[in-house]
């Protein structure tokens, strides 16, 4: 009885595929629907913490995690994500990343995120102002906050005009200060 309403939930939504690997940035964790990556996360411990966390998170997605061997196409994906760990060059802004459940102007806050350089910065009133949107700083904060693949959509990037701002990754603002010195190669002026 419990397969039968396994498979019957399988035809409604396609389990996502789920690989965690270990990186110089500690764990991560890569979740792929379709073509794209749907989540990911890193700086996890171990491995069982990243599979966690990222287990916790795919919950109120209407379908179910498969813990796979990554395919020919994932392998490249976390071949650029290993090699972006340990400072070398990747192009992580080639991975397609899942729009599907967002808004207007979640995406648009996204893409122009997306379109920082490395080691470039933009306050969330910056971002706000290349969406159109100037005054929605906030707006543009809350988007970064809830981004499903940081690293991917670089929300690391945007900083607050004070300061650094907010980062949800583990570690918090020291895991944003260790990726904006790693993007500027050594150390990270302004990252106080």
């Amino acid at each position: 009885m419990k397969n039968a309403k396994k498979r019957a939930f399988d035809k409604e939504a396609p389990p996502l595929r789920g690989m965690a690997f270990k990186t110089d940035l500690g764990w991560m964790v890569l979740v792929r629907r379709a073509e794209e990556v749907a989540r990911f996360q890193f700086g996890y411990p171990s491995e069982s913490a990243a599979r966690k966390a990222i287990g916790d998170e795919v919950r109120g997605m209407q379908t179910y995690l498969d813990w796979v061997a990554p395919d020919s196409l994932e392998r490249s994906w976390i071949r650029e994500l290993t090699r972006y760990a340990a400072g070398q060059t990747s192009r992580l802004d080639e991975i397609p990343v899942d729009e599907s459940k967002m808004t207007e102007f979640q995406s648009k806050v996204r893409l122009a995120c997306r379109k920082l350089k490395l080691g470039q910065t933009a306050t969330y009133g910056e971002l706000a102002k290349k969406v159109g949107r100037p005054g929605a700083a906030r707006a543009v904060g809350t988007v970064m906050s809830r981004n499903p693949t940081p690293l991917l959509i670089p929300c690391h990037r945007v900083v607050g005009v004070a300061g650094l701002g907010g980062f949800s990754a583990p570690q918090g603002l020291s895991m944003k200060r260790l990726l904006l010195s790693l993007e500027h190669g050594k150390s990270c002026s302004g990252c106080e």
